[in-house]
């Protein structure tokens, strides 16, 4: 590569505004002398590589500029999970992060904003140029398969922010925040690169919730929120006065936008929502404003190619080479509609069926808040898993999962193949989506294992010879098929055996009942209940008593006689 492309743009840039970052606010002086003395720190301990984990996305701006003046690769984990810190760990000699990293064997440079005070007072220069040619190295979801690294260098961050710029913005950005992180190619590209040339106050932490998002709102009225379809749905689903945010447009990727939702944004009196279209390895490949356009169209730059089944390639400044994106679409001139992932189209029964359009078809349900359909893994079949809104619990507890199923299957066979139609259902009131709105494969197992028959227990409270553990019964529970099909309940038995499950977890003993006293079933524990356990032990009396409520009524109650040995 040669000296002119290495050396992108002189430092001091355009990009040192006024006001860099909000909450706290952060200076472009105090920004600056900050990367210089990082990247001085770097350069006197002789980095190449280090791993970047940062909360506050203003101090993570600033050690990856740090970084590229120290010439220094760096290493954005997707997740802080053992396996991930091991890999990178191979690969670092430093962790940089604003808190103190657990579990990693590389040193850790605690770069919080007490460092960043102390280091814009002193007197560094790393040069006036920041060189293309560093990489930095992130991890895709791993939604398609498992995570993978794929190395960006800055010359694509850059290009890809540049042909980003030229699409419609406001004229005034106040603030621009984020539900996603910023470790995640999405949630970098805008909440760092996209705020750093266009001069938009990044602001530091990730909003995650709704309510959080409305009071940021009320003090920075023109906002931009990069956010998931996940994070949006909660957003639309939440009660709060949404007048105080109709400054705020939203950016949105990581899954599909679904018609109502974008309607959902509309009908509060929003700018229509600006969706992006893209993935790690490829960049962000195209955009479209719904409702003003309902397809999409490709970034200016982006050289787009389909082939004889309509699967897409692609490749720009920003994309390193020609990628295969994995996605069927149809082209309309110079707009295009997504059909769907060329490996979420299946062979069912010699017939294709694309998944995509069985959990679109689904989302149309009024109990339904979201939903994914996977192939099992030996057979041609298919399996939905779904998460129920209140509406969904509500009709699930009163007619049962048996009846649910069959109201889902037929709404199915009104629109798709029977073929088509899912055989293994799974429920619950919600999906395990990551920040960027995605689910792992590993996570996507849960549809071919067997149904829960324990409840999961957290402990709440521990005094004396007492304790509280707390709970939600499953939808998914094994005990609610023939028992009651109508009628959803726990069985009696089954509560009991959990009371001797849960006290034998707490004390780490196997224990045997001589007995029961005293045993009260008042009220009938449904699916989705809050369940609090009591557990309190009478060691005078080698009795346990216990009590299952709710936050309406007891359901169970009772006195466990155990046999003699050891207790706690």
């Amino acid at each position: 590569m040669s000296e002119s492309m290495r050396c992108l743009a002189p430092w001091p840039h355009p990009w040192l505004h006024p006001n860099m970052a909000l909450a706290p606010s952060w200076s472009g002086a105090d920004f600056q002398a900050t990367v210089f003395a990082w990247a001085a720190q770097l350069r006197q301990a002789k980095i190449e590589h280090a791993a970047v984990w940062f909360e506050d996305a203003a101090l993570m701006a600033a050690a990856l500029l740090a970084c590229n003046f120290a010439r220094v690769q760096a290493w954005l984990p997707g997740q802080l999970t053992p396996a991930n810190r091991v890999a990178v760990d191979e690969q670092v000699g430093v962790w940089l992060s604003d808190s103190l990293m657990a579990d990693v064997h590389r040193p850790c440079w605690l770069w919080d904003i007490d460092a960043a005070s102390v280091a814009r007072t002193l007197a560094a220069d790393s040069g006036s140029t920041i060189d293309g040619a560093v990489a930095l190295v992130l991890q895709t979801s791993g939604s398609t398969g498992a995570p993978k690294w794929v190395s960006k260098p800055w010359s694509a961050m850059l290009a890809e922010a540049a042909a980003l710029a030229a699409l419609p913005w406001p004229q005034t950005v106040s603030a621009l925040w984020g539900s996603v992180s910023p470790q995640h190619l999405y949630g970098l590209t805008f909440r760092i690169f996209m705020p750093l040339i266009q001069g938009w106050p990044i602001w530091r932490t990730t909003v995650r919730y709704p309510e959080d998002a409305a009071q940021l709102s009320a003090s920075y009225p023109a906002t931009l929120g990069v956010v998931s379809p996940t994070w949006l749905r909660a957003w639309a689903a939440h009660a709060q006065d949404k007048r105080g945010m109709r400054q705020t447009q939203f950016i949105c990727a990581g899954g599909m936008l679904l018609p109502d939702l974008a309607q959902a944004v509309s009908d509060a009196g929003l700018p229509a929502v600006q969706e992006i279209y893209g993935s790690t390895e490829t960049g962000v490949l195209a955009w479209r404003r719904r409702h003003q356009h309902q397809a999409w169209q490709f970034l200016t730059g982006v050289d787009a190619q389909v082939d004889e089944m309509g699967q897409l390639s692609a490749q720009s400044e920003w994309s390193g080479g020609r990628q295969a994106t994995g996605d069927v679409i149809q082209c309309d001139g110079a707009f295009f509609d997504l059909v769907g992932r060329c490996d979420r189209i299946v062979k069912v029964a010699d017939k294709r069926v694309s998944l995509a359009q069985i959990e679109q078809q689904l989302m149309t349900q009024a109990g339904v808040a979201d939903v994914v359909c996977a192939p099992h893994p030996n057979y041609p079949r298919l399996g939905a898993w779904v998460a129920l809104n209140e509406v969904g619990v509500a009709a699930y507890r009163e007619h049962g999962r048996k009846a649910l199923v069959a109201k889902l299957k037929h709404d199915l066979g009104r629109h798709i193949d029977r073929v088509a139609i899912p055989r293994y259902w799974r429920f619950t009131t919600q999906l395990p989506r990551n920040a960027q709105g995605k689910l792992s494969s590993e996570a996507l197992t849960v549809l071919w294992q067997p149904r829960p028959k324990n409840m999961c227990w957290t402990q709440q409270a521990c005094e004396g010879h007492t304790w509280t553990l707390q709970s939600v019964v499953p939808l998914d529970l094994i005990y609610f098929s023939g028992h009651f099909d109508a009628f959803p309940l726990v069985p009696g038995v089954v509560e009991l055996q959990w009371v001797i499950d849960a006290w034998q977890a707490v004390t780490g003993q196997t224990v045997q009942v001589q007995g029961v006293e005293n045993l009260k079933y008042q009220h009938f524990l449904r699916p989705a209940d809050e369940v609090v356990l009591t557990l309190q032990w009478l060691p005078e009396k080698n009795k346990l008593r216990f009590q299952l409520h709710t936050p309406e009524a007891v359901c169970a109650s009772g006195r466990v006689v155990l046999c003699e040995g050891p207790k706690p």
